[in-house]
């Protein structure tokens, strides 16, 4: 039975270390970071993250959902960029010339303020697509990208989340069968 039970006992804290690296690697912290299983024997008071607190560092630090978010963010500008394509354009512009009455240059500066020899030209053109299906359709794909990445986003918030979840419990588990042993 002593044996058995010595058995029991290394599991026990072989399960604690595993769970307190797996919480570690889900927070993005060094797994390494000097905490072993004897440490539950040592002290009586474990540093166990609280599960919200857990879960809000592993959100804030996650890579899969940092990454995550900028694809929702570049899906955002995209749409942005399409809805952008279906407004009319308008192109302005201007210019001003000297028109010269074959003197040289600078006696045409010296009667710059003559009205024949001024010469100014303004231009609007504003431009609407007939056919919008085109443009209406990528406005359309785009918003759909942008529901699809979002939907995305929510999916691997909630596996980071039940992964974490079930970390800190298995943690606390090996933590109370350490303690018992």
């Amino acid at each position: 039975n002593l044996v058995i039970f010595q058995q029991e006992l290394t599991r026990a804290h072989q399960r604690l270390l595993l769970a307190q690296r797996e919480v570690q690697r889900l927070l993005y912290l060094e797994t390494n970071a000097g905490s072993a299983a004897s440490d539950v024997l040592d002290r009586a008071d474990v540093n166990v993250p609280a599960g919200k607190d857990a879960v809000d560092d592993a959100l804030a630090h996650n890579p899969r959902v940092l990454s995550q978010r900028l694809r929702v963010e570049l899906a955002r500008e995209r749409q942005k960029f399409q809805f952008n394509q279906t407004l009319p354009s308008l192109d302005v512009r201007s210019s001003l010339g000297l028109r010269s009455d074959g003197t040289d240059y600078g006696a045409a500066w010296e009667k710059f303020t003559a009205a024949p020899l001024l010469e100014a030209e303004v231009g609007v053109r504003v431009s609407v697509a007939l056919d919008r299906n085109a443009v209406d359709a990528n406005l359309e794909a785009a918003d759909v990208d942008v529901a699809r990445e979002e939907a995305e986003l929510e999916r691997v918030e909630n596996n980071v989340r039940v992964d974490v979840e079930n970390a800190v419990a298995q943690l606390r588990t090996d933590i109370a069968h350490a303690a018992s042993a």
